[in-house]
């Protein structure tokens, strides 16, 4: 197993430490400030116990224990520090597994066999914690009437790339006057709203991460760890039980697209980003999917680049993890545009989109 950490961790933002915080069990984490000040998560598995005295320096991306003689310094050690209060063999790479799975990290320089081989379950370990804490719950349940704060205005060029007004009224996108920014929420199969995104338009906030959680005046951070959940389950999961067919996109926009072509026989689920994970893996077979089409976004010029290789290893990634359960596809640009790249197969009109469709190949 080959792969380079160093690159894994420079491509962490800071939104997605904020994310892998939160989903490690940090309470209350105010991320105004260049010193993140937080329970010490790593000597005690209920984060009340402990007190504030685990710290993360924002501009050198170092953490620093106070509490006692402890060797975290990074975000893996601290994952796998943790991990180890719950299981004695908590290993390096599960901790680098649990990273992957609740950031926006691209993996595409990680090479040979997809991580999740041979690897624990971590997702068991956490939630085996959280059973066990009073004061914390994880993920979170927002109240729904704090969208009634955004303005029901929306974005003109969205507009102008063909997601209609009904399809954002329908997903309750909103606008976010005070940072500029279009909201987007994010519920469960059962209507909760689990978190906010925004999708930011001015270029200081674009350079921070052009999609993140929106914060309020009150620092209130509508996060949520994107790995359990997809973006758009509470509106096409019932059509996709009933075909036990689904695609898999990465952003929100193409299952808005999604959503103005074929309304409520949309059977398209947004990832956050190019990785699917174990949980919503297991999620995909427990809802008895039988076919799901891969259709990340064309990050290549031309095949057999070495975008096309790091592109064939995310879509390889998603496959490793459902191929024994369901048959696997994927929908891409094999039928040579020269306009497509970084784009997505929604990303056009319905007659690309039918002609991808036809050509696509079962992996």
């Amino acid at each position: 197993m080959r792969f380079n950490i160093q690159k894994l961790k420079e491509q962490l933002t800071l939104d997605d430490y904020s994310q892998i915080l939160h989903a490690l069990g940090v309470i209350n984490l105010n991320t105004n400030d260049k010193v993140w000040n937080m329970n010490t998560i790593c000597h005690h598995r209920e984060p009340n116990d402990g007190g504030i005295n685990l710290r993360f320096y924002t501009d050198k991306r170092v953490f620093k224990c106070f509490s006692r003689d402890c060797d975290v310094s990074d975000i893996i050690a601290l994952v796998q520090t943790r991990g180890q209060l719950f299981k004695e063999d908590y290993s390096f790479l599960d901790a680098v597994n649990f990273i992957i799975d609740n950031s926006h990290l691209n993996i595409s320089d990680i090479q040979g066999k997809n991580l999740n081989t041979n690897s624990f379950d971590y997702t068991k370990l956490w939630n085996k914690f959280l059973n066990h804490t009073v004061d914390y719950e994880e993920p979170k349940i927002y109240n729904d009437n704090i969208l009634n704060l955004f303005q029901k205005i929306y974005p003109l060029q969205w507009v102008n790339e063909g997601i209609s007004i009904n399809s954002m009224k329908k997903y309750n996108i909103g606008y976010y006057d005070r940072i500029q920014a279009t909201t987007i929420p994010c519920y469960d199969e059962n209507d909760n709203l689990r978190g906010i995104r925004g999708r930011f338009w001015l270029p200081d906030d674009i350079e921070r991460g052009k999609y993140r959680p929106i914060q309020l005046l009150d620092n209130t951070i509508y996060s949520f760890p994107c790995s359990m959940f997809f973006y758009g389950e509470n509106k096409t999961l019932n059509h996709i039980k009933k075909t036990k067919e689904v695609i898999l996109v990465e952003s929100e926009k193409a299952v808005l697209q999604s959503d103005t072509w074929f309304d409520n026989e949309s059977i398209t689920l947004g990832m956050y980003g190019k990785n699917l994970g174990k949980y919503r893996a297991n999620e995909l077979i427990s809802w008895g999917i039988e076919k799901c089409t891969i259709a990340i976004d064309n990050d290549y010029h031309t095949i057999n680049d070495n975008e096309y290789i790091q592109f064939v290893n995310n879509v390889n990634n998603i496959w490793e993890l459902l191929h024994s359960y369901m048959q696997v596809d994927v929908c891409y640009n094999n039928l040579g545009y020269d306009d497509m790249y970084k784009q997505n197969i929604f990303d056009y009109d319905e007659e690309r989109f039918e002609k991808l469709w036809k050509n696509k190949e079962v992996i």
